[in-house]
């Protein structure tokens, strides 16, 4: 799907090693051990979901995760989605991107609960985003959205994550810290999670 090389890589070396659904859930398990209230969001896609039992994951991941996004469900596709972790608590995390008129955001904003992700181009993560372009977004966002609004996609370094401070609520960064992971190991990880952390508190206040 929009997946760029960094994550698809990732995957490759997930699937190579053995990674499931079940592996993962019990990973937040062990999370959960030590840290209850962070929330967490499962980002996957159908396929995975249809495998394993949507109904099997709803029931098995109750009070342990706070919601999922399901990258390629189309939005005339999520009720069902909705519906079942509505009733257990959970969110179904709605996606826009650039080109989603003004119409769909309106339809989309009846039905979004936890927070809203905004892609930030089109395109492929891992790649380039336009500041002036997000920012005439969001004009078109906030005032629509009563939830936080999440920005994703080509956000990679501390200069990127200043200037969105105080433009959205959440941000998301996946391929710049999964590319740190590979290639420098844990610690530079939660290092620069922390520089992006402080960065973002302190541009808030």
């Amino acid at each position: 799907m929009a997946d760029g090389e960094i994550i698809q890589a990732a995957h490759l070396r997930a699937l190579g090693a053995g990674q499931t659904v079940k592996q993962t859930i019990e990973l937040v398990k062990a999370i959960r051990l030590h840290d209850k209230k962070t929330p967490i969001i499962f980002m996957t896609y159908l396929n995975p979901i249809m495998q394993y039992g949507f109904e099997t994951l709803i029931a098995e991941t109750e009070n342990l995760i706070d919601g999922i996004l399901i990258l390629d469900a189309p939005y005339g596709y999520r009720e069902k989605f909705e519906v079942q972790l509505n009733e257990k608590n959970m969110h179904l995390i709605a996606m826009t991107a650039p080109t989603t008129p003004v119409e769909r955001l309106e339809q989309i904003s009846a039905r979004a609960t936890g927070f809203l992700y905004h892609v930030a181009e089109n395109g492929l993560t891992g790649g380039d985003f336009n500041l002036s372009n997000l920012e005439k977004k969001m004009t078109e966002i906030k005032p629509i959205f009563n939830i936080p609004v999440a920005i994703g996609f080509g956000i990679k370094n501390e200069s990127h994550v200043k200037a969105l401070a105080n433009k959205v609520d959440l941000i998301i960064i996946g391929s710049a810290l999964v590319d740190t992971f590979f290639n420098k190991g844990m610690n530079a990880t939660l290092e620069k999670v922390t520089v992006f952390a402080q960065i973002l508190r302190q541009n808030k206040e």
